[in-house]
């Protein structure tokens, strides 16, 4: 089998352009994947909403460990 693949140069080329259409085409669902994935992820309000709640529950509790150690 592998005597006839190296014997016949068109089977070559289409196993190889082959082999690369599935290589970009996985290529690009990765990289649309993570772009989406990124650009959502600072756009989306929703998502930020519980590190903004942190960040004031942080905020308020530096306050008050400040008016405790100033006591």
């Amino acid at each position: 089998m592998a005597k006839r693949i190296l014997r016949n140069p068109k089977l070559i080329t289409f196993l190889s352009r082959d082999f690369l259409l599935k290589s970009l085409v996985s290529f690009f669902t990765i990289f649309l994947t993570i772009f989406l994935f990124f650009s959502f992820q600072s756009s989306n309000d929703v998502y930020n909403a519980p590190m903004d709640i942190t960040k004031k529950l942080n905020v308020e509790l530096n306050k008050l460990s400040f008016n405790i150690s100033n006591m």
